[in-house]
């Protein structure tokens, strides 16, 4: 009875701290780093750029190298991901820079993940070098140079990769997989791209695994107007992109450009499903913005922190200069758009957005009453079209009372920006779909019950005999999470397979490895050679390989001391004659009075003139007809 009782308590903890393990990720964006050889003097050229634009390059080296030390050395993640934009404009030199820090989290045994953005593939002219009064073309990165260069990074042999972009899917850790979304250059999604991300979205989730996705544009406007005061602000035609994401069963897509840190919920076309768009903003704008995510052990709650660089190299007012820096600039463009009277209202407005959780600021409240004076007295005087009045109101009440959807009749909705907790898909069964062969491999990110699924039967590979060459597959009812298991049922088929917390069936002998994630397998390993199962010359069957490959995500290999196998290896099910040929059945006069049936019971006029598995003699048999 105290056995009994440790073991459950025993249990219990397990549990818990499955549930207590969590994954941590930093997000960040809009980096906008610019490698120092760019800068070869001080001049004219150089302090005219800085003028004109509102981050602050000159400080980008600094902020991205001082992020990397504390990521390494303070925060300690599992993953950065970094929502594009990485470089000042596309320059090789500052894509190689980056590439050397990036390096240095991996030695740290933190992985990165990354997507272009706009800036990163130099397309508008200021990716050159600066020399004093001087300005010179550098070279800049197209799609494959920015694919070589971060192969480690989202692009090399563990991703897939869409063919017309640099879209990618990969899965960094069991049960997560990460879709990196190409934005282009000027935010847009083609219907290729999304087709493709979507499909990936749905082959995931229908094997009970948590989907995220990156971009670098914004998926939905996060204040009125967005789409059509701010060029490219947000992805073309938005609308169809954000119902078939969240239809696909993704609910959480990380971007940037925006250089402010704030979260917009959305929903698909009838509002049965939610997505979020969660905005980080850039470490050199104003508050120089960073992410901290948090995933449970079972990946089902996902919590965001937001953290803000306020001082550099001992600089302890550096918030303040970041953020006089972001209004003068904010003012600048405003008054050359030729709404001076309003220039430091905006600013204002502009900052209280960047800071976000705009509608708990008194600051804010202050500054929308204002616009919203000035608003009046313009309609009234005439001196703006009505129209633009009406909707710059709507993007001040938008912005300052952090509203997304503004207006938009069951979508309207005031998310923190700062700190959330998201709770994500909860699965109680997955979808299994068979090959054309009716039979194949398999491991899951889930411990599953085959117990009650009608026609498909899993398998472990429990035992082999060296002097026959044969492998002894037995019957899985709870399989363990991980777990290689030989599959047999409908050719094409999609079963529903439950996920289940119940001790799983004793599988320490299994011989088969699961392999959950994408892995290349060698084909021998230490005493051990590696087997696939195969359709080869002498059909469906285990066959040795005959050189390094790449093993796909959710499938398994057989592992057999090298020494024993001489012979092709035949393999019999524990409880029922398998791996017969029609002739070996022809020449067995007891075989030949026995009848044929398929798994559904439909009786056979002969023998079976196809492969797969079949009812004969009361006792299933999987025929391999050559």
């Amino acid at each position: 009875m105290k056995f009994c009782r440790f073991y459950v308590v025993f249990l219990l903890l397990l549990l818990f701290c499955k549930n207590w393990v969590q994954t941590k990720v930093v997000v960040l964006s809009d980096t906008h780093v610019m490698a120092p050889d760019l800068l070869v003097n001080d001049g004219t050229a150089w302090q005219n750029y800085l003028a004109a634009d509102r981050k602050m390059v000159d400080n980008s080296k600094v902020l991205f190298d001082n992020m990397i030390e504390k990521i390494k050395t303070d925060i300690k993640p599992d993953f950065v991901f970094i929502t594009g934009d990485l470089t000042k404009d596309g320059e090789k030199l500052s894509h190689l820079y980056v590439k050397g820090k990036l390096d240095e989290l991996k030695a740290a045994g933190i992985q990165t993940l990354v997507i272009p953005g706009n800036h990163d593939r130099g397309t508008n002219g200021n990716a050159v070098y600066y020399n004093g009064d001087d300005k010179t073309p550098a070279e800049v990165a197209d799609n494959d140079y920015f694919a070589m260069t971060y192969a480690n990074y989202g692009y090399g042999s563990s991703s897939e990769r869409e063919a017309t972009s640099l879209t990618y899917v990969c899965e960094p850790m069991d049960g997560l997989v990460v879709i990196g979304i190409d934005s282009g250059k000027d935010a847009k999604v083609s219907a290729t791209t999304l087709d493709w991300v979507c499909n990936k979205a749905r082959i995931a989730t229908a094997a009970g695994k948590q989907v995220v996705a990156l971009m670098h544009h914004s998926l939905v406007p996060h204040f009125y107007g967005t789409d059509k005061f701010v060029e490219t602000s947000v992805i073309d035609d938005y609308a169809t992109a954000r119902n078939a994401l969240a239809d696909a069963g993704i609910q959480v897509v990380f971007t940037g450009h925006f250089h402010t840190s704030d979260i917009a919920k959305a929903y698909n076309a009838d509002l049965s499903k939610v997505i979020y768009d969660i905005s980080t903003g850039s470490l050199i704008s104003y508050p120089c913005d960073y992410r901290e995510v948090m995933l449970s052990g079972d990946l089902t709650t996902l919590s965001i922190t937001t953290g803000h660089i306020t001082e550099l190299d001992g600089d302890l007012e550096f918030g303040n200069t970041a953020k006089n820096r972001l209004k003068t600039s904010v003012e600048n463009i405003v008054a050359s758009s030729g709404y001076s009277f309003i220039k430091t209202q905006a600013a204002d407005a502009f900052i209280a957005h960047a800071e976000g959780n705009e509608h708990e600021s008194s600051d804010a409240a202050s500054t929308l009453s204002t616009l919203l004076s000035y608003a009046k007295v313009a309609r009234i005087l005439g001196i703006v079209p009505k129209a633009t009045i009406t909707d710059m109101e709507k993007m001040a009440n938008s912005m300052l009372k952090d509203i997304s959807a503004y207006g938009e009749e069951g979508r309207e909705n005031q998310t923190d920006d700062l700190s959330l907790v998201i709770s994500m898909p909860k699965f109680s069964t997955i979808s299994l779909t068979m090959n054309a062969l009716g039979i194949m491999t398999y491991a899951g990110f889930h411990a599953l019950d085959f117990s009650a699924v009608e026609g498909l039967m899993a398998y472990y590979a429990s035992d082999f005999t060296e002097k026959t060459s044969t492998l002894t597959m037995k019957p899985v009812c709870i399989a363990s999470k991980g777990a290689g298991l030989m599959l047999v049922g409908a050719a094409g088929t999609t079963y529903s397979v439950p996920i289940t917390t119940v001790a799983a069936d004793d599988m320490s002998s299994n011989l088969l490895k699961g392999v959950i994630s994408a892995v290349n397998v060698s084909t021998t390993d230490g005493i051990y050679t590696n087997y696939i199962l195969a359709n080869g010359s002498n059909g469906v069957g285990w066959y040795r390989l005959s050189s390094e490959g790449k093993l796909k995500a959710n499938s398994a290999y057989l592992q057999l001391p090298t020494s024993s196998v001489s012979a092709p290896i035949r393999v019999v099910y524990e409880d029922k004659p398998t791996s017969v040929s029609a002739s070996e059945i022809a020449d067995n006069q007891q075989d030949k009075t026995e009848f044929w049936y398929t798994m559904t019971g439909v009786k056979l006029k002969g023998e079976p003139t196809e492969s797969g598995l079949y009812i004969m003699g009361k006792k299933r048999a999987y025929l391999n007809v050559k």
